[in-house]
């Protein structure tokens, strides 16, 4: 999710925007990044009636800017990464396009 799109969502053209918003939009935290782009409630209610997508958001959620950096990630780690966030059906990526 880019900051441009999280401006976009949450600000008007003329609007000055609030301060910590802004500060809380620069962050790689998946969580936090949820929050303020007022999707979680929506997340929450579909993880509920879709189990794949509950386990693809859990596996994906954690993930850091310092994780691509990791020599410790097994390639089985890797390959299950991408596909929760890829998968057609019911990856993270997938999900948040709806919103789009």
């Amino acid at each position: 999710m880019s900051h441009l799109w999280l401006a976009e969502q949450l600000l008007k053209r003329y609007d000055f925007p609030d301060r910590k918003l802004v500060n809380d939009s620069y962050t790689h935290d998946l969580e936090k990044l949820l929050s303020i782009s007022g999707l979680k409630a929506e997340l929450q209610k579909e993880t509920r009636s879709n189990p794949t997508l509950e386990v693809n958001w859990a596996i994906v959620k954690d993930w850091s800017e310092q994780s691509r950096y990791s020599t410790s990630i097994s390639e089985t780690q890797a390959r299950d990464f991408y596909s929760a966030v890829t998968a057609r059906k019911n990856g993270v990526l997938t999900w948040l396009k709806k919103w789009w």
